[in-house]
């Protein structure tokens, strides 16, 4: 397939980016140390506490997702990966508060063509913290 791009599955039409890490420069030093412990000592208790309004099964699911986890990507996530311009129709939804994308860096993405809708309450699992709002944040996108 030389130059023919890729193939048509792989063209989607719209793109949703949901509290996205485009700028993990951005995130302070201490939060990543504060991530590098909580994914080595989660428990149930622990993300239950940090995390109350999720249902049993996403915390299952999140301490599933632990137990697969690499500590070394904690080494190597630096870098600035804001994407020049949509490819096709995007939606940035943002958690607040969100790490990743701040003020600025929304303005930035709104700037270059993202259309960027914050979640007003959720955090970075923004489907697991606010489904009512991630749902309502799509309205009209999809």
């Amino acid at each position: 397939m030389s130059g023919a791009g890729p193939p048509p599955r792989l063209r989607p039409k719209k793109a949703i980016y949901s509290d996205p890490g485009f700028a993990l420069d951005a995130v302070p030093a201490e939060a990543t140390a504060f991530m590098r412990k909580m994914v080595a000592t989660a428990t149930q208790d622990s993300v239950r506490t940090m995390n109350p309004r999720w249902s049993q099964a996403d915390i299952d699911a999140e301490l599933a997702g632990f137990a697969l986890f690499d500590p070394a990507f904690f080494d190597g996530v630096r870098g600035d990966y804001v994407p020049e311009r949509p490819v096709v129709p995007s939606l940035v939804q943002v958690a607040d508060p969100s790490f990743t994308i701040n003020a600025e860096l929304a303005a930035e993405l709104e700037r270059r063509g993202f259309e960027v809708r914050t979640v007003k309450g959720a955090g970075h699992c923004v489907h697991r913290d606010d489904l009512p709002g991630f749902m309502a944040s799509l309205e009209g996108w999809i």
